[in-house]
């Protein structure tokens, strides 16, 4: 997204070599952690709204693979952003109301339940949570418009 010419193509080229494995590498860890850990559908046949998720993580590997062969490295980088969101979401969705499961017995998971705070921690942390949203995000709007426009390479005649 922030590189041109010669550059831009050559990560371009290998974005086009790596997506066949990204989607393999997707496909091979559903499969793996439905065998290790058939539970983990339970909330999908439980609450539908799950098979949403997929669909995300699949669509947005559609997005970034014509995105990179379109040249709209913007759309890429927003897809690529999408499919960790929807990867993090997916396990979460599947995980809920488990926040660690336990590989012994299942009376030994963390979950929401036997791991959260005392509300008194709970209201601070969610405002220091906020704070510290706001302050990442005037950071990092100071650091995309400090650093606005392309990279460009020595040598270029830039």
């Amino acid at each position: 997204m922030k590189t041109e010419n010669e550059l831009n193509q050559r990560v371009r080229a290998v974005a086009l070599w790596a997506w066949p494995l990204q989607f393999i590498l997707t496909i091979v860890g559903l499969i793996a952690t439905c065998y290790v850990r058939p539970m983990v559908l339970d909330n999908y046949k439980q609450h539908a709204i799950g098979y949403l998720i997929p669909v995300v993580v699949f669509g947005s590997l559609g997005v970034m693979i014509y995105a990179i062969r379109k040249g709209l490295d913007k759309l890429a980088f927003v897809g690529s952003a999408l499919y960790i969101i929807g990867m993090l979401v997916g396990a979460a969705f599947a995980l809920y109301p488990v926040v660690l499961p336990a590989s012994t017995n299942p009376a030994y998971n963390l979950t929401i339940y036997n791991t959260a705070a005392a509300r008194h921690g709970l209201n601070v942390g969610i405002t220091w949570w906020i704070i510290a949203m706001v302050l990442a995000l005037g950071y990092f709007t100071f650091l995309f418009r400090m650093f606005r426009g392309k990279v460009r390479l020595e040598g270029e005649g830039y």
